[in-house]
């Protein structure tokens, strides 16, 4: 898709030199568009994720795996999610900001999230909740012990020194875990295909998954998750045939 965009920048930018005088033709003409193939993400079932937090209990990969698979969370979000974010009594979370590493400096550091859209809040369900009321207050003796070594930058995942998780490094730690367990191989921005994709298969309306993802339109999510658009209009069609026909 890139490729598609630059391919389609490149040619615009020609073609103004060819109209203005600059260039006498536009090479890009010649050049095939580039065609997007769809990315086929890799999806656990209800059944398998289940089987995930199971396997993920009592350790350190728990509260952030926990985290996408009940919100839908993208990896920067869920490792740059600050306790300040978590309101325990409305039982909701703001989605406002990312984890990042900046390649330039060196540094992993939180930065707003790119679309108005992305920003939102959350309703919790009573598991999660229950949860990181538990997690905080273990958070709270590793601060103790850690005592005046420990940089308090309000994350609720991160190093046990405070210190914030290169998503990067998170990704493989994710990924050997899987292997270790015998569980198929997913990348952890799959958690939240497979979010949006039980969704839709539970019936949830389109538009509420698409605010729940922080997508900009509906459109974006209908055509990210059609496969499961369309498991549901099988699902509607069974009915019809056995139940009316």
């Amino acid at each position: 898709r890139s490729i598609l965009y630059i391919h389609r920048v490149l040619n615009k930018a020609l073609k103004d030199a060819v109209n203005d005088g600059i260039v006498i033709r536009n090479p890009a003409e010649g050049v095939p568009r580039p065609t997007v193939r769809k990315f086929q993400n890799g999806i656990y079932d209800a059944h398998m994720l289940k089987r995930l937090l199971e396997t993920v209990k009592g350790t350190d990969l728990q509260i952030p795996v926990t985290l996408a698979v009940c919100l839908g969370l993208r990896r920067g979000e869920v490792l740059g999610l600050q306790w300040e974010n978590i309101n325990f009594n409305t039982r909701e979370v703001e989605i406002r900001q990312q984890a990042s590493y900046n390649e330039h400096k060196k540094i992993i550091e939180l930065t707003t999230l790119k679309t108005e859209n992305s920003i939102r809040t959350l309703p919790m369900p009573e598991g999660l909740v229950e949860l990181l009321l538990k997690y905080k207050e273990a958070q709270g003796e590793i601060k103790k012990m850690v005592g005046s070594d420990y940089t308090d930058n309000g994350l609720i995942c991160c190093h046990n020194d405070g210190s914030p998780l290169n998503p990067k490094s998170f990704s493989k730690k994710f990924r050997r875990f899987l292997e270790r367990n015998n569980l198929p191989a997913i990348r952890f921005h799959d958690l939240r295909h497979s979010y949006a994709t039980l969704m839709l298969q539970l019936n949830v309306d389109l538009k509420v998954t698409s605010v729940m993802l922080g997508h900009s339109s509906v459109t974006i999510t209908a055509d990210i998750y059609q496969d499961a658009l369309e498991q549901k209009k099988q699902a509607s069609d069974a009915i019809q045939a056995n139940l009316f026909e």
